[in-house]
């Protein structure tokens, strides 16, 4: 089965509300909030929307979305007044519209600031996008203070060489720490890449990359228990990215994990390390529901579609996440192929975002 979602976990039953006068106008809007966050959402029109946002005793929502077609623009007056209320709540604000972008600087109040402003055509990555970044930056998944952050272990091995999934680890990393998190980044080199013990480089200003030798075997994962140990006690995020050299060694990595990503193409060798994912699983006696896995570089025509089902079925999986072919959308004239790698990452990063207590155990 494919499958592309996001879950959120909240301590608020009500996670965005949507005001509109018209959400039926916005059916992409409707469609992205359901497969980002289920039912967790609301609607008000822009009339009563003024005094939900005044009404200091109602419970607010995690975020807004305001959602205006030209029409609204009619009454200026009224729709200045739900975004100097929605700041004066400290409520963040998605804007969605198609109203071109001058009218809605002159329509909006100057000191209006929306976490992103979307169009219909951004909609498909924009939005979850915005709200992953929320969910990053804030923590509201969990409603727990990042002053008092745990340290926790992530984790994504590659089942290819070129799978991409040291780029999707770079991304992970880099936007953790963007959210404020001192982060580490962990790679395995070989000797031929003139790898030190623990090699420790700063790349940003709360990111430092840590390079471990590719021992193999139990002796590499002890290695990496001892890093992440250190680490971890120090209240990091550590990374970690893996080679598919290292898939042998699962069954001793993905107990440190507090998630562990296993990212495919759809490949000959993809498949068939797989297949041996599942059985030195197996044999360990572990559980399959504990790796999730990406499908990475995935076209958006109809034969990629169906051979994505085939390859998830043939190997009794299901792909959490789907990363698109950035060059293949580039090519046909959609968004620039970073823009699109980079906001396909939503939903994996909510999902490490809902992470909060960690089942790693140090020896």
């Amino acid at each position: 089965m494919l499958r592309h979602e996001t879950q959120v976990l909240t301590n608020s039953d009500l996670v965005a509300c949507v005001l509109a006068n018209d959400v039926t106008g916005f059916p992409r809007l409707v469609d992205q909030l359901h497969r980002i966050i289920g039912s967790a959402w609301g609607h008000l029109s822009l009339d009563d929307s003024a005094a939900y946002l005044s009404h200091s005793a109602q419970k607010k929502p995690q975020f807004l979305v305001l959602a205006l077609a030209q029409q609204d623009l009619m009454d200026i007056a009224k729709l200045q007044n739900i975004c100097r209320l929605s700041v004066a709540c400290d409520c963040p604000v998605i804007l969605v519209s198609n109203v071109a972008s001058s009218q809605l600087a002159q329509a909006l109040p100057d000191d209006f600031s929306p976490l992103a402003v979307l169009d219909t055509q951004s909609m498909a990555h924009g939005l979850e996008r915005a709200v992953s970044r929320l969910l990053l930056q804030s923590q509201w998944s969990q409603g727990t203070d990042s002053s008092a952050t745990t340290g926790r272990v992530i984790m994504l091995q590659s089942l290819a060489s070129g799978s991409g999934a040291s780029l999707i680890a770079q991304e992970v990393a880099n936007s953790l720490s963007a959210g404020g998190d001192p982060v580490s980044l962990v790679r395995f080199l070989d000797e031929s890449e003139n790898c030190s013990d623990a090699q420790h480089s700063r790349v940003a200003t709360s990111l430092t990359e840590v390079q471990l030798p590719n021992t193999g075997g139990a002796g590499m994962a002890r290695h990496l228990q001892k890093v992440a140990t250190e680490y971890v006690e120090q209240g990091q995020q550590v990374v970690v990215s893996m080679p598919p050299q290292l898939i042998s060694a699962a069954a001793d990595l993905v107990p440190l994990a507090d998630t562990f990503f296993a990212v495919a193409e759809i490949t000959p060798r993809a498949a068939q390390n797989t297949r041996i994912l599942r059985r030195v699983m197996a044999d360990a006696a572990l559980s399959l529901q504990d790796v999730r896995f990406i499908l990475n570089r995935l076209g958006d025509d109809a034969r990629s579609l169906r051979r994505s089902r085939e390859m998830a079925a043939a190997l009794c999986i299901e792909f959490s996440h789907i990363v698109p072919d950035a060059g293949r959308l580039s090519d046909r004239g959609g968004f620039r192929s970073g823009e699109t790698f980079v906001s396909a990452l939503g939903g994996i990063l909510a999902h490490v975002s809902q992470l909060t207590q960690r089942k790693y155990q140090a020896a």
